[in-house]
């Protein structure tokens, strides 16, 4: 039997962040990048609320490709901070 943290073990999505993401290595920036946000969002908030909204992220984000956020402009930047995240 695999043993699991008694963290993922609360839900689907806890579970399936622990299996497929938590504590894999990442080898492409934009997977990096997607992994480091994910943690980023987590602050202070519970990670199963992260993972719940993850899609929608993901679009705001366009999918995490580096280089397309950090060429974002001030518009850009100014409508994700006044985004709502109802996915």
């Amino acid at each position: 039997m695999k043993l699991k943290c008694t963290w993922s073990t609360k839900n689907a999505i806890l579970e399936n962040y622990h299996d497929k993401i938590w504590g894999k290595p990442c080898f492409s920036d934009q997977e990096l990048f997607k992994c480091l946000a994910i943690q980023i969002f987590q602050s202070g908030l519970d990670l199963r609320t992260v993972l719940t909204k993850l899609e929608a992220l993901i679009e705001m984000f366009d999918e995490f490709k580096v280089q397309t956020v950090a060429g974002y402009d001030q518009s850009k930047l100014e409508a994700l901070m006044g985004m709502s995240i109802n996915h």
